[in-house]
């Protein structure tokens, strides 16, 4: 029995559906083990013994997960599955049935990397989960410190008791509690905490034992898998010699706490499983169906006398006078060691006998009519009231029927239609005058809300609702135009069925071509027996820049251009043009004001701009491709007002055309009224090869700030230090791409 069986006078009721918990020690899941695993965990849903958390320990993966598996055949259960590592090969994976909870529902929290992982599943009433992994009984381990290797162990392995004494305390006691896992230490015989389902052993006891049984005692948590049966059953761990009589331990537990431990999840025991190894060092895996929490609901004992109760009853004279002709003479003959609560008691007890059985004969005689013709006339009163309501309620429901019955479907809706209001102007003119003083005059609604209008917030369209709509409906109509005029442009921008992620792919693509050039080019053994030759200078450039305030600067002349070679209807063409010419900034100062005219750029948060400026700019890198200088579809990757440009370099000549193709970008760019933000101007450049310094020297500006890249075109420079990583692009390199651009 529970030690909490008797800590409530209340009885307990619970509806019991299961949880199936496994828990086992991999030492070490290879990719062929969880294939096992998961096609065991299908076998056991097919046979009636679903599994609903499976918990697996010493994994020894690299890498935090959390995951939703995939199995697309019929009947296949898929898991959400939550992986703790660390670096020294520890390692807890957690798997949850997906069709016990939604993925949602689950939180987690890491405790100690690989070693403890909470799980809370949040049903009507959570569940808690904690798996655990204790360090191993090893004294060579390499994270031990200190003159003693044995004291070192035992701080390392408080560290976790600590922590599970710490969890324990603050799970709330409504909550399902449970610990799964290799606890690494074996448990001693210690009702209700442990019971007698314990392996014979000869070997001395782990010295921090009694601290795990204090924990244990302290929270009145039970040992499920130590009560069912006793005997080398009950073996967890198994070592290289064990057989089915000798040798083994039981290091590995699945613990309960509260209404989780009952006679059914004490049956929790160790078992045979076909993924287990059948030699070496082994875990036999854990299986334990607790009870899924429930909220306990109180059936009240009847018997319990509250002051309600008393109060209730002593209202009623008779049982008062009974109850004092009970009382009074015992109290009179009490002696001084006798109990007044006895007395009490049982002359309360006697008296509710002897009223209840009174009251039993109550109502066996004839019942009287106290009111007499009173109530007759209630009655029929009644009758004539609600009659009138019955008629009309039974008119309503003939003419219904004898309507649905009709062959004239608009007679019969015309018959029910609403009736036309008939109000005359006399009416109207009477209702006006009988408008108190200040009545009939509304406040101008502009007054009352102009602070909250567009126009106060100042955000960075001012444009009216009309304006808004018109521009909608006219990109509307643009849009199939701009989408088959950009098909063969490398513009990934505001049109429809491209997006960011496509462009970044195209960037990262020349990035690993660029790499596995270099790796090709690396002189080894193989190659040079194989009688492959270096390249003299080979590697990759990359031209990454940024339009300062694009949409200002776009001509219009050049816009109408861009929208004549689209093949867009004159007449699309002409409002687009309209819209732009009637565009006017209002500046205000006191009580002057003015409106000036713009003749040049796209409206800044116009529906129009983002789908014009594409167009514009697909129409600047068609403008700008030049087969002897520049390749646009096979050199530019174009994200809004983004450009980036990238060569592979596999000889001088390539070297040299790059740079005249960035000269040819800039000087294009400039002529179209576009204007290059030098501060966000990045050109990559990596040239390996024995003619790769004499190739450099030509393009390089030395200054007292370190070695520049230098391109040139009129009277401007574009500077760049060669570490600086992309800006512009909108993503960021991660810290492997970042540590690799020296390879590009």
């Amino acid at each position: 029995a529970s030690r909490n069986s008797t800590a409530s006078t209340h009885k307990l009721r619970y509806d019991k559906p299961r949880l199936r918990i496994v828990s086992w020690n991999a030492g070490g899941l290879a990719a062929r083990n969880y294939r096992e695993i998961t096609t065991w965990l299908q076998l056991e849903h097919e046979a009636h013994r679903t599994v609903d958390i499976c918990v697996i320990q010493e994994t020894s993966w690299k890498e935090d997960l959390e995951y939703t598996t995939s199995f697309e055949a019929a009947g296949q259960v898929n898991w959400h599955v939550v992986h703790s590592t660390n670096k020294d090969k520890s390692g807890i994976l957690c798997m949850i049935r997906s069709g016990l909870i939604s993925a949602d529902k689950i939180r987690t929290s890491c405790l100690h990397p690989g070693r403890l992982l909470h799980v809370r599943l949040l049903f009507p009433v959570p569940f808690d989960l904690l798996c655990m992994y204790q360090h191993a009984w090893n004294l060579q381990g390499k994270a031990l410190r200190g003159p003693s290797k044995t004291d070192a162990l035992l701080r390392l392995r408080k560290q976790l008791w600590d922590s599970l004494d710490k969890w324990l305390s603050t799970v709330p006691q409504r909550h399902g509690c449970a610990v799964a896992g290799d606890f690494n230490l074996s448990v001693h015989e210690d009702p209700p905490t442990c019971g007698a389902g314990l392996p014979s052993s000869s070997t001395t006891p782990h010295p921090d034992q009694s601290v795990l049984m204090d924990i244990l005692r302290a929270h009145r948590c039970c040992v499920l898998n130590t009560w069912h049966r006793k005997g080398v059953q009950n073996r967890t761990f198994l070592s290289p010699g064990a057989d089915e009589t000798q040798l083994g331990t039981q290091i590995d537990f699945i613990i309960g706490r509260g209404h989780t431990v009952d006679n059914l999840s004490k049956q929790a025991a160790a078992f045979n499983a076909p993924f287990v190894p059948d030699s070496g060092c082994r875990h036999r895996p854990l299986s334990a169906k607790l009870p899924m929490p429930r909220r306990p609901y109180h059936t009240p004992d009847s018997s319990k006398v509250t002051s309600h109760m008393v109060r209730r009853s002593l209202q009623d004279p008779d049982f008062a006078k009974h109850l004092q002709e009970r009382i009074v003479p015992a109290l009179q003959a009490a002696t001084a060691t006798s109990s007044i609560d006895t007395i009490l008691e049982s002359g309360w007890t006697s008296t509710k006998l002897h009223h209840g059985a009174s009251r039993q004969h109550l109502g066996s005689g004839q019942a009287e009519d106290y009111e007499g013709t009173l109530s007759m006339d209630l009655s029929c009163a009644t009758a004539i009231t609600s009659a009138p309501d019955l008629a009309c309620k039974q008119r309503k429901t003939n003419k219904v029927a004898e309507a649905v019955q009709s062959t004239d479907i608009r007679k019969a809706a015309k018959r029910f239609a609403p009736k036309d209001l008939n109000i005359s102007t006399a009416e109207i003119s009477a209702a006006f005058g009988r408008l108190r003083s200040g009545k009939d005059s509304i406040a101008p609604i502009k007054l009352q809300f102009d602070y909250y209008l567009t126009k106060g917030c100042q955000p960075i369209c001012l444009l009216s609702l009309q304006a808004k709509l018109l521009a909608s409906v006219v990109a509307g109509r643009l849009q199939p135009y701009v989408s088959k005029y950009l098909e063969n442009l490398p513009q990934y921008a505001y049109v429809a069925h491209r997006t960011l992620a496509q462009a970044l792919e195209r960037v990262i693509g020349h990035c690993a071509e660029v790499r596995r050039l270099v790796q090709q080019q690396a002189s080894t053994l193989h190659s040079r027996r194989q009688g492959s030759t270096s390249l003299s200078l080979y590697g990759g450039c990359q031209l990454s820049l940024d339009i300062t305030s694009a949409y200002d600067h776009v001509p219009r002349s050049a816009l109408r251009l861009a929208l004549q070679d689209a093949g867009i209807p004159d007449n699309l063409i002409q409002a687009i043009l309209l819209i732009h010419e009637q565009a006017r900034i209002k500046i205000k100062h006191a009580d002057q004001e003015t409106l000036i005219s713009l003749h040049r750029g796209l409206r800044q948060g116009c529906g129009l701009a983002p789908i014009l400026w594409a167009l514009y700019s697909g129409w600047v890198l068609k403008q700008m491709n030049d087969p002897t200088q520049l390749a646009v579809t096979d050199t530019a990757t174009v994200y809004a007002d983004d450009q980036r440009f990238a060569w592979t370099i596999r000889k001088g000549s390539d070297l040299e055309k790059a740079y005249n193709a960035m000269k040819h970008v800039l000087r294009s760019l400039s002529a179209y009224g576009l204007t290059v933000s030098t501060d966000k101007t990045v050109i990559l450049l990596e040239l390996k090869g024995s003619a790769a310094p004499k190739s450099l020297a030509r393009h390089r500006l030395g200054i007292a700030k370190g070695t520049f890249t230098r391109a040139v075109y009129g009277q401007h420079f574009f500077m760049d230090s060669m570490l600086r990583a992309f800006r512009n692009l909108n993503f960021r390199l991660p810290e492997e791409a970042q540590n690799r651009r020296s390879g590009q």
